[in-house]
């Protein structure tokens, strides 16, 4: 019996020993975990779809930005409005609802480059986001509502007009725009 409890000292002695293991100032490969520190969340923006399935006239559907969410349009912070005279033109644009204010800014290819400078802002109702006029992706503008700066918008998508639309049966008009609000880290 005293052959296996030698063999174990002996092992012991060899590796260090138990109490060696405790001691972090006798241990060199002894391991100090250190958490990572958290990184800072990043803005993402929604996209919210607005859809117009008459000629002329306001959308039924409207989106509010805070908190976001579907709206009758009559009661949300976004809807979307067309009129148009015919081979003369169409206009389509976003209106704002209630206290809420855009600046138009240059067009920006993402959302996050939409500028936020209040320099020789001119708040208005509504910004045009469609029609026969040219191309508005890309158009960008800041948004507040009860003076209160809550973020960027920027159309993603407009429906692309033919030549002769105004010769045509209607079609849906639809207008993606991406939403980044300024309070991003504790937006949904």
């Amino acid at each position: 019996m005293r052959l296996p409890t030698t063999l174990a000292v002996m092992f012991l002695a060899a590796c260090g020993g138990a109490a060696d293991h405790l001691d972090p100032t006798t241990d060199f490969r002894r391991v100090t975990l250190v958490e990572a520190p958290p990184e800072p969340v990043k803005p993402s923006a929604m996209t919210l779809a607005l859809r117009l399935d008459e000629r002329s006239g306001t959308a039924a559907i409207g989106w509010a930005l805070a908190p976001v969410g579907r709206l009758p349009a009559e009661t949300a912070h976004l809807s979307l409005n067309a009129w148009d005279c015919g081979a003369r033109g169409r206009w389509v644009q976003i209106l704002g609802g209630k206290d809420v204010t855009f600046c138009e800014r240059e067009k920006a290819t993402r959302v996050e480059e939409v500028s936020t400078d209040d320099a020789d802002c001119f708040w208005n109702s509504s910004f045009e986001a469609g029609g026969s006029g040219s191309d508005f992706t890309g158009t960008g503008v800041i948004v507040r509502v009860d003076g209160q700066r809550l973020g960027r918008l920027r159309v993603a998508k407009s429906t692309q007009l033919a030549k002769d639309w105004y010769a045509q049966p209607i079609e849906p008009f639809e207008v993606h725009l991406e939403f980044l609000s300024e309070t991003s880290s504790t937006a949904p």
